[in-house]
């Protein structure tokens, strides 16, 4: 216990560091912001290797109020390298005031008279004013949760999500071992990408992992109402529902559509598009830290290069269903599937965002495997760009060919060096 506990401590005091970094006036050097990241990185998985066999000393409880101290410094940070969260208080305000996010682009609002300092200070920032809004119903709930408690306040927005993390921790600890619950609730790229830049993808993972709890636990009913509910944050969330809902149950299937069309059904009274409108446009034209997707783009057109995507999605999806199937469906196989099947995923999508893998932390925690720990311990260099680099000459969004390869190389080689060894190992034994 003294050496968790020791742990812990040291682990606040990197979260507070980078928390006073990120109020400097200077830009927080990226080189900094990684070292901190690996450090924290570097001592978790030390812990839970070191753990192994024996995480019967380790006390949950422990663990989740240690959890709680090194979020703390969170509330003192500023958002590093981001301004989404402009985005977040404005849906959450506008929510607030008007009753719809999904009213128009920020754009519209540019020449309203008679809106505050601080009210303009957030229209002003929000990046992409002409794109509307891409973040679906549920997610919306939350951002005007916020503003209900206090609108245009990072503090709020930090308490909503702070309060789901710690919910979604203890239901977690029910059931997983005390190793699997060190690593999902000292997580330093759930920490980093959830309170400290309030990218809101952990709320979606909760309901996934919600759904996936309740499935096990037996209950149709609230599978469906979490899966509705998980759609209803992002719509990435599709492929997980497909072995969350199976086999298909009428009262599960049921309280799903039911759930959705609640979440859609008084904005599409109002004449709205709802998310949809932002989404196509985020479809279209956003490309960020793309692997074979780059690769394809680079020789043909992008438009055939994304239904290539998704051609090849399609068949690893059913690839692994059928495959679970043949297994017999098991309930424990379930969070290994969906980490395989996202994993392709971001292999073969247009971006892929650090914050965007936070959809599937809980199932890497409950079924972790090399290359799926390796792949949330690296995702942090995405945030090496022209934006972040000093006297860089690329473009602010831009990356060093360097990042890229870097992060897949690494994910590859920790792919296939188990499997190799199992060849190796298997082939002396039969000689």
């Amino acid at each position: 216990m003294r050496l968790l506990t020791s742990a812990g401590f040291f682990l606040f005091l990197l979260w507070l560091a980078l928390a006073i970094l990120s109020n400097q006036a200077f830009l927080v050097p990226i080189y900094g912001v990684l070292a901190i990241q690996l450090t924290a990185w570097g001592i978790v998985i030390g812990l839970w290797f070191k753990y192994r066999g024996r995480d019967q000393n380790l006390s949950k409880m422990w663990i989740l109020v240690l959890a709680v101290l090194m979020r703390l410094p969170s509330f003192y940070a500023s958002p590093i390298y981001e301004d989404d969260y402009f985005r977040f208080l404005w849906d959450g305000w506008n929510s607030l005031t008007t009753g719809n996010p999904y009213n128009g682009p920020p754009v519209d609002y540019f020449d309203e008279p008679g809106y505050s300092e601080s009210l303009q200070s957030v229209l002003y920032n929000v990046n992409y004013p002409e794109v509307p809004t891409i973040y679906a119903p549920i997610c919306q709930a939350f951002f005007f949760l916020a503003a209900l408690i206090e609108p245009l306040k990072l503090w709020s927005l930090r308490l909503v999500i702070l309060l789901i993390e710690l919910s979604v921790l203890f239901i977690f600890s029910r059931s997983a071992n005390p190793r699997q619950l060190l690593l999902f609730a000292w997580c330093p790229l759930l920490i980093f990408e959830s309170l400290f830049q309030l990218h809101p993808d952990f709320l979606a993972a909760s309901f996934l992992f919600l759904a996936y709890h309740m499935r096990q636990r037996g209950s149709p009913l609230f599978t469906g109402i979490f899966c509705g509910l998980a759609l209803g944050i992002k719509i990435t969330v599709l492929p997980a529902l497909a072995f969350l809902l199976w086999p298909l149950r009428k009262q599960a299937l049921l309280a799903f559509t039911l759930t959705c069309v609640a979440m859609y059904t008084p904005f599409l009274l109002q004449s709205s598009s709802t998310d949809l409108d932002g989404l196509r446009v985020f479809a279209t034209h956003w490309v960020y830290n793309a692997s074979l997707y780059t690769l394809g783009a680079s020789h043909f057109p992008p438009s055939t290069v994304k239904l290539w995507m998704l051609g090849i999605f399609t068949l690893s999806f059913f690839a692994f269903w059928i495959t679970w199937q043949n297994r017999g469906a098991l309930q424990d196989e379930i969070a290994l599937y969906i980490v395989k099947v996202y994993g392709v995923l971001f292999l073969v999508s247009p971006v892929v965002n650090s914050w965007y893998i936070l959809i599937i932390l809980p199932f890497i925690c409950i079924s972790p495997k090399a290359w799926s720990l390796g792949a949330i311990v690296i995702i942090g260099l995405s945030y090496v760009r022209g934006q972040t680099l000093p006297n860089s000459l690329l473009e602010d969004f831009q990356q060093p060919g360097w990042s890229i390869i870097g992060q897949y190389a690494v994910v590859g080689i920790l792919l296939i060096c188990p499997w190799l060894y199992q060849k190796i190992s298997k082939h002396n034994k039969l000689h």
